[in-house]
């Protein structure tokens, strides 16, 4: 079956990576969405208003997805269209009602106001009991459609339990807005902890963590090395480059957040000779 086509939905990389624009209202974030295996690395350069980010998983298509929903800030995000059931094998069998369920499941992203919301594993997370529980991605979305700074985005991550369970890994998240504001949300023994400043997240829990720690993973030491090196100021294209030094064999994409601008320069598959350039 050929990929469907039209107006909204088109093929911007062989990678394959597609874009579309979804103006319908957010669906329902409080689902769960099995998301075993994660990696990445984010960072923060601060001065700049820029945020690097490394997604690393499975080999399989991606999407950027523009949505507008309506009563809400727009927004654009990084989507993995294994968890809309369309793999490499089925990436020709995209329908409509498969891809309205992709603004439920940002892997990272950035809403009009600059706002950028993303996330990486941990070995453990236990979130606080809420009366309202979202998923590990619909938080981020609760996020990108409501929050316009790091402190609204803070106060729904407070406010909201997430799922944890169904063998989904844990996960611990980064923000960022447009003002050099940003901070590291975990969740720990049930407890929220919100780490302000943060500069950068890997696969490793930071509340707590010693300086030994932290310099013993070599991706989060190089990105706050280099971020420490250049005074916090990084443009997009070197921090293309930083986000080529940390990456690992199943890197699929790679994405410089330029708050300020609301711009986004995406790498797919580690290919950082081709760039390809996004606006919220």
């Amino acid at each position: 079956m050929p990929v469907a086509s039209g107006p909204q939905l088109r093929k911007v990389d062989d990678f394959p990576l597609y874009e579309y624009t979804d103006r319908a209202p957010t669906p329902d974030v409080f689902v769960q969405t099995d998301t075993t295996g994660w990696a990445c690395t984010v960072f923060v350069a601060a001065k700049s208003g820029i945020v690097g980010r490394n997604f690393d998983f499975n080999d399989q298509p991606a999407l950027i997805l523009h949505h507008r929903p309506p009563g809400a800030y727009a927004s654009v995000s990084m989507v993995d269209t294994e968890y809309l059931g369309l793999d490499r094998a089925h990436i020709g069998e995209i329908e409509p009602e498969k891809l309205a369920r992709a603004a439920r499941i940002p892997f990272d992203g950035m809403n009009e106001k600059g706002l950028v919301v993303t996330m990486a594993a941990v070995p453990h997370a236990r979130s606080p009991q809420r009366p309202t529980t979202a998923g590990e991605l619909g938080l981020m979305r609760l996020a990108l459609d409501h929050a316009a700074d790091v402190d609204e985005a803070v106060a729904i991550f407070e406010q909201t339990g997430v799922d944890f369970t169904g063998g989904d890994p844990a996960l611990h998240y980064l923000i960022a807005d447009p003002s050099g504001a940003s901070a590291v949300i975990e969740y720990i023994d049930g407890k929220v902890h919100v780490i302000r400043d943060g500069r950068a997240i890997t696969n490793f829990i930071l509340t707590g963590s010693t300086p030994q720690e932290r310099a013993h993973d070599r991706r989060y030491h190089t990105a706050t090395a280099a971020l420490d090196a250049a005074g916090g100021k990084l443009d997009s294209a070197k921090t293309l480059a930083l986000l080529k030094r940390v990456r690992q064999p199943i890197t699929r994409w790679s994405v410089a957040y330029d708050m300020r601008h609301r711009t986004l320069e995406v790498v797919m598959g580690q290919r950082y000779g081709r760039v390809l350039s996004f606006t919220v």
